[in-house]
C-alpha cells in the first residue's frame, strides 16, 4: 500500500499575479534522479521497533512469547545489525552492505534506532495502521534521546521533500523532516513475517516537520531484509507497477500472462537469486565510474566496449567478469518488433556466486535450506519488455509490472500436471503442491512456461482464467523420478555454462526471439494497443565460448542463426519468420519441427475445445514474410489447425527427400508474389486442408505429394 501526497506546482512566467504562489520550480524528470530518495549521496534512516500487546484477543499474536530474534519487551538481538551509524566504519552491516555493492558506493545508506522498545495495546490501536503510526510519531517527539547513538534530528535529515516524483534531489540546508522512518513491528497480526509496506506520503510530524517516506514491516523472527529491500527500493525505482523479479503479485498489471521470478532489487519473497539485476543499475544510472559506457563489458584483451548491442554491430566476442562486483553486462535489441509494439531486449549477466565474490546476495533466495539446490557461476539471462525511457513527464506512469522475464537455460513448456497434490515433507513451506512433468513431446519455446515463473494450473475452466488458477511453488518431476522442489526458487541448471546449456538461438530451448506480450492484472481481455500476440524469430545466437580461471566468460553474439538442428515444437497464434541473413535461408530445418496449438494459456477468455482439450491459445500459423526464406532438409509436421503463410515476396524451399505432413485441419496458403522451390513432398491426411493459392498454377489437390521443382504464385 502506498499513500501519495501531490502538489500542485505551477509557474507563470512573465505574469504577475496578486495572489500568493507556492515556490515552484520544474525539473527533469529521470530514473536516475530517484523516485522519492536520492540515488546518490547519504541517507540515514530512522529505525523504531514497536510491538503490540495483545490485551483483546490473544490468539491474533504471531509471536505470543517472542523469539530468539527478538524477546518480548526488549529489542531485538539484531538491531545493531542491519545499518551502518557513520560512515567509514570499518565493516558494513547488511543493508549498508547491500546498497554499497548494488550502486558501486553512490548510494550510502546509514540509520540509527530509537533505544526503547514502544508497546502499543491492542485495545487502543486496533486493526488501524494509521494509530500506529501516529503513536509511534507521539513517543519519538516526547522522549529525551531518539537515537542510541544520540543523534539529533538533523542528523537524519540529508534532502529535501520533493514533491515532483524523479525530480533532482535538493540537500538539506536545516531540518524539514526524517528523510525516512522504518517501523519494525514485532507481532502485529495485519502485517505479518515476509510482509511490508512503503510510501511517500508522511507518517506524521517529527520535530514539527513531516517525514519524506516511512516504511512499514513484520520483523518477529528476524531481519526482515527480503521484503525491507523490496518496499525501500520501491523509493528509488517507482510505485506498484515496478512490481518484478519475484516480487509482484497477481493483482497487479504486468506485460506478461504468467508472474515472473528471477532477481530484481524488486524482488522479494518468489525471487531466484537475490542480487540486483542489470535492468536496475540501468533505470537508476549506476555503473562503476571509471567505465567510458552505460552498459559495459570487455573484449578479448581486457578493453571496454559497449555493452549496448543491435544487429548493426555484426558478430563479436566479448568477456563478461562477475556482475556483481564490476557491473559487466550484455544487452541485446531485439529486432523485427514493430515499432508500435512494446520494444524487447536480452541482457547477459555473469553471476560467480558467494564462494566467488563474497557477495550475500548473489545467491539463491532460499539455499539455506537443504531442498534447494546453491547457485553455482553461470550466465543468467533476462528479457526486458519496454520500461526503457529513463526520462520524461509519463516516466513512473508508463511503466507495467514484470517487465523483466528470465530466460533459464532448462527451456520453456507446456506443462504436464499430475492430478493430485503431492506433500514431500517441510521445504521452504510444509505446504503439499502440484507436480508438473517438463516432457520432450510438449517442449513450446515461444509460448510455454518457464520455470522461474508462476504456472497455471487447470483442469476445467470453461469461459475464463482467473489468477485462482495460478499455481506458486509447485514440484518437478524429473526424468529419473526423482523431484525438485519450488524450482521457482533457483536451480543450477537455469544459467548458461560451457560445460552445460552454452548456446541458444534461433532453434534452441529456451529461444532467442521475441515474447508475446498481454497487459493485463489475470483476468478479462487486454485492450492495450501495444501487445502482440507473435513472436518475431531473430537470427540471434548467444554461445560460451570459455570460462576463464577467474570465472571470467567469454562470449560470442552473433545475429545471423538460421540452423534448427534439434527437433522443436513451436506454438503461438503468429510466429514471424523475417530476412535476417542476407547470405541464404533465414530458417533452416535440418531436424523436425512440429507447428503445434500450445497448452499454455496466452489468453484468459474465450476457450476453444479441440479434440476434447480445452484451449485457452489460437492456433500455431507461421508466417513467412517478404524477403524471407524457409528451407527444410528434414521434416515439418502441421497439427491442429496450424498454418504456414507464404507472404509476397517469401520462399518456401522443401530439399530433396524432405516432407511437410498436413493433419488435423492444417493448410498451407502461398500468397500472390510468393515462391516454392525444391523437390520435396507435401502430404495430406484426410482431416487436412491442403494447399491455398493460386490453384490453376499449383494443380496441387487434397491428399496429392508436391513434386514440382519450382513455382510461383503471381497477382
Amino acid at each position: 500500500m502506498y499513500g501519495f501526497v501531490f502538489h500542485l506546482r505551477i509557474v507563470f512566467l512573465f505574469i504577475l499575479l496578486s495572489v500568493a504562489l507556492p515556490n515552484l520550480t520544474f525539473g527533469q524528470v529521470e530514473s536516475r534522479n530517484g523516485w522519492v530518495l536520492p540515488t546518490e549521496g547519504t541517507v540515514r534512516i530512522l529505525m523504531v521497533f514497536v510491538e503490540i500487546d495483545h490485551d483483546v484477543d490473544p490468539s491474533v499474536d504471531a509471536f505470543p512469547k517472542g523469539s530468539a530474534a527478538w524477546k518480548v519487551n526488549r529489542l531485538p538481538e539484531y538491531k545493531d545489525d542491519i545499518v551502518n551509524v557513520y560512515e567509514g566504519e570499518d565493516s558494513l552491516m547488511l543493508l549498508t552492505q547491500y546498497y554499497d555493492e548494488t550502486s558501486f558506493g553512490e548510494l550510502t545508506i546509514l540509520g540509527d534506532y530509537f533505544p526503547e522498545i514502544i508497546t502499543l495495546k491492542q485495545s487502543e490501536i486496533g486493526r488501524n495502521k494509521t494509530k500506529i503510526l501516529r503513536s509511534v510519531v507521539d513517543r519519538i517527539n516526547s522522549a529525551n534521546r531518539i537515537s542510541s547513538q544520540n543523534l539529533s534530528l538533523e542528523d537524519f535529515d540529508f534532502w529535501e521533500n520533493e514533491s515532483k516524483k524523479g525530480s533532482p534531489k535538493s540537500p538539506s540546508d536545516s531540518f524539514s523532516g526524517v528523510d525516512h522512518l522504518m517501523i519494525f513491528l514485532r507481532n502485529f497480526n495485519l502485517i505479518r513475517k515476509a510482509n511490508g509496506q512503503a510510501s511517500a506520503a508522511m507518517a506524521g510530524k517529527i520535530g514539527g516537520y513531516g517525514t519524506d517516506s516511512y516504511s512499514v514491516f513484520g520483523a518477529g523472527d528476524g531481519i526482515p531484509f527480503k521484503i525491507l529491500k523490496h518496499e525501500f527500493n520501491h523509493l528509488l525505482i517507482g510505485g506498484n507497477n515496478f512490481h518484478s523479479g519475484g516480487g509482484n503479485s497477481a493483482g497487479f498489471r504486468s506485460y506478461t500472462v504468467a508472474l515472473q521470478g528471477g532477481w530484481s532489487m524488486m524482488g522479494a519473497a518468489n525471487s531466484a537469486l537475490l542480487s540486483v539485476s542489470s535492468w536496475d543499475r540501468y533505470w537508476l544510472g549506476w555503473s562503476p565510474k571509471e567505465n567510458q559506457f552505460e552498459i559495459s563489458a570487455r573484449d578479448r584483451n581486457d578493453r571496454e566496449v559497449n555493452g549496448d548491442l543491435n544487429p548493426s554491430d555484426g558478430g563479436k566476442r566479448y568477456v563478461l567478469r562477475d556482475f556483481v562486483t564490476t557491473g559487466d553486462a550484455l544487452r541485446i535489441k531485439l529486432p523485427f518488433v514493430p515499432e508500435d509494439e512494446f520494444p524487447q531486449w536480452i541482457w547477459l549477466e555473469n553471476h560467480t556466486t558467494y564462494k566467488n565474490n563474497g557477495s550475500p546476495t548473489d545467491v539463491f533466495n532460499y539455499e539455506h535450506y537443504e531442498c534447494i539446490e546453491p547457485a553455482v557461476p553461470s550466465v543468467f539471462v533476462v528479457r526486458q519488455i519496454d520500461a526503457n525511457e529513463t526520462s520524461g513527464k509519463a516516466l513512473y506512469r508508463s511503466v507495467y509490472a514484470d517487465y523483466l522475464k528470465p530466460i533459464p537455460a532448462t527451456g520453456a513448456y507446456d506443462y504436464v500436471w499430475d492430478k493430485e497434490k503431492l506433500d514431500l515433507g517441510p521445504c521452504v513451506d510444509n505446504r503439499p503442491h502440484f507436480v508438473y512433468t517438463l516432457k520432450d513431446e510438449f517442449e513450446n519455446p515461444l509460448t510455454g512456461h518457464h520455470e522461474l515463473e508462476e504456472p497455471f494450473y487447470f483442469t476445467d475452466s470453461t469461459s475464463s482464467i482467473t489468477a485462482d488458477n495460478m499455481r506458486r511453488l509447485s514440484i518437478r518431476r524429473n526424468r529419473n523420478g526423482s523431484y525438485k522442489r519450488h524450482p521457482h526458487l533457483g536451480d543450477p541448471k537455469y544459467g548458461m555454462r560451457e560445460d552445460g546449456v552454452n548456446k541458444i538461438g534461433l532453434g534452441t530451448n529456451p529461444s532467442t526471439a521475441s515474447t508475446i506480450t498481454h497487459v493485463n492484472n489475470r483476468r478479462g481481455k487486454s485492450t492495450n494497443r501495444r501487445n502482440s500476440d507473435s513472436v518475431y524469430l531473430n537470427g540471434i545466437c548467444i554461445e560460451i565460448i570459455q570460462t576463464r580461471d577467474d570465472l571470467s566468460v567469454e562470449v560470442e553474439v552473433s545475429f545471423n542463426d538460421t540452423l534448427m538442428e534439434e527437433s522443436r515444437r513451436w506454438a503461438g497464434s503468429e510466429i514471424v519468420l523475417s530476412n535476417h541473413n542476407s547470405m541464404g535461408s533465414d530458417l533452416y530445418v535440418n531436424s523436425t519441427l512440429t507447428l503445434d496449438r500450445g497448452k499454455t494459456i496466452t489468453r484468459f477468455v474465450e476457450p476453444d475445445t479441440v479434440m476434447g482439450e480445452i484451449y485457452f491459445s489460437s492456433p500455431t500459423v507461421l508466417r513467412i514474410t517478404s524477403g524471407a526464406k524457409m528451407t527444410v532438409e528434414a521434416e515439418v509436421r502441421l497439427l491442429k489447425d496450424s498454418k504456414i503463410i507464404v507472404e509476397p515476396g517469401g520462399e518456401l524451399e522443401l530439399l530433396r527427400g524432405s516432407k511437410i505432413f498436413l493433419e488435423d485441419s492444417a493448410e498451407i496458403v502461398f500468397e500472390s508474389g510468393s515462391s516454392f522451390s525444391g523437390r520435396g513432398k507435401i502430404k495430406f491426411n484426410d482431416s487436412s486442408n491442403g494447399i491455398v493459392g493460386e490453384l490453376s498454377t499449383l494443380k496441387l489437390v487434397k491428399r496429392r505429394t508436391c513434386r514440382k521443382k519450382r513455382f510461383e504464385l503471381k497477382p
